[in-house]
């Protein structure tokens, strides 16, 4: 029986301006660089990746009743996500995402969130009655969300999967009852834990107490070019990272998460699942990162085979 895959999280128009430099106070340039619009945000991009892999994927999320939420709509549907739970607010305009990024690699983004704050405890408790089974959620989410969210999976027993996001050391990680998996880079686990994952050694060290703070089965760590780093509470282990810059590519983290619960669900290795979902990362940074970059299982499948993966 086809598994069903629960995302809840943001989705947003993603504006992005190239240009060689900002411009200063009252100056205005005239520049060539590319400009554009893309949709984006955790929920629609891991929604969006589970679909590409094959599986059943349903979104819920809140966007405007405008134009870009027509676009954010129509891109669900062609990805096959279903849109059974996502909302529109006929108040709040859809969230959008302004990105300016000068040629020398600064980048400057400004965000506003408008539907996004619109999700309601009760579209949650609605997308949890169609019975999924796994969810995927961030950080990046209310805080009273996300404890909902990890209640309703607790209570119907259902594993979530738990991205790290851009929480402070200050979150109240003890409102969350617990996660099958919580899954962060090097940069977010020392914010969290104030230990660094830069020896082996305090790769555990680091881990353990992410386990303790979060109350999550199994702690996966992206340690850039050092691999993805797995602790289940007993054991540990280390596998490869294949895409060496996963952390400048647009829409890592989501991929990272759709693939690594996807891959559990169908092994139940957390180990495994690792192993699949950097390689998913690699695929996503040779094809330029992005919606349009994301993963299939046939390019996925493809890259295994090119490099001698088991």
């Amino acid at each position: 029986m086809e598994k069903t895959f629960l995302t809840i999280g943001n989705t947003q128009i993603e504006f992005t301006c190239n240009m060689s430099k900002i411009p200063l106070v009252n100056e205005v340039t005239v520049e060539r660089g590319d400009r554009e619009i893309i949709p984006g945000g955790f929920g629609l991009v891991a929604a969006a990746s589970i679909a590409e892999l094959g599986a059943h994927s349903v979104l819920c999320t809140c966007i405007g009743d405008d134009r870009y939420g027509d676009m954010l709509a129509r891109f669900c549907r062609d990805k096959g996500v279903s849109l059974d739970s996502v909302y529109t607010d006929k108040h709040l305009s859809t969230a959008f995402l302004m990105t300016i990024a000068e040629d020398s690699g600064a980048r400057r983004s400004a965000f506003y969130p408008g539907a996004f704050e619109g999700i309601r405890h009760s579209f949650i408790e609605e997308a949890f009655a169609k019975r999924p089974d796994c969810v995927c959620a961030s950080l990046d989410m209310p805080e009273e969300h996300i404890s909902y969210i990890a209640e309703m999976a607790d209570l119907q027993d259902i594993p979530l999967f738990l991205d790290a996001a851009n929480a402070p050391a200050t979150y109240p990680f003890d409102s969350i009852c617990g996660c099958e998996a919580f899954i962060c880079d090097e940069t977010q686990a020392y914010r969290i834990a104030r230990i660094m994952p830069d020896t082996m050694e305090n790769c555990l060290k680091c881990a353990v107490k992410l386990a303790s703070m979060v109350k999550t089965k199994c702690v996966v760590m992206k340690l850039s070019e050092r691999g993805v780093y797995v602790y289940d509470g007993k054991y540990c282990s280390i596998t490869p990272n294949r895409a060496k810059n996963a952390s400048l590519v647009s829409g890592a983290s989501a991929v990272f998460a759709a693939a690594l619960a996807y891959t559990f669900l169908q092994t139940k290795s957390m180990e495994v699942a690792s192993k699949y979902a950097s390689v998913a990362l690699a695929v996503l940074e040779n094809k330029g990162g992005g919606v349009l970059g994301l993963p299939s299982v046939e390019e996925i499948g493809a890259y295994c085979k090119e490099n001698n993966i088991n």
